[in-house]
């Protein structure tokens, strides 16, 4: 967000220089470097505060991958992503 902000005020920037509706002074020159500390003010910063955080656990119910047997598995009759019954 940050990176196209910034490109799209320096495309803004050289357009107006060419178009002659600004001159290039010291202002003008360094005006990238002060665009990029507001956008890093304004941007960067609040997501050190603005990110949730507290005791709150996102848990997502989970399958255990590694069968649970006491050899090697040689082969699996399943069909991918069907429904597993006990005992079949």
């Amino acid at each position: 967000m940050i990176v196209v902000l910034f490109n799209l005020y320096l495309v803004l920037l050289f357009a107006l220089v060419k178009l002659k509706v600004i001159t290039l002074n010291l202002f003008w020159k360094i005006s990238p470097a002060i665009w990029m500390l507001l956008l890093l003010v304004g941007c960067f910063i609040p997501m050190g505060w603005g990110a949730p955080s507290g005791p709150v656990l996102v848990i997502r119910p989970s399958v255990q991958i590694v069968p649970d047997v006491a050899g090697e598995v040689v082969d699996v009759r399943e069909l991918s992503a069907a429904e597993v019954t006990l005992g079949r």
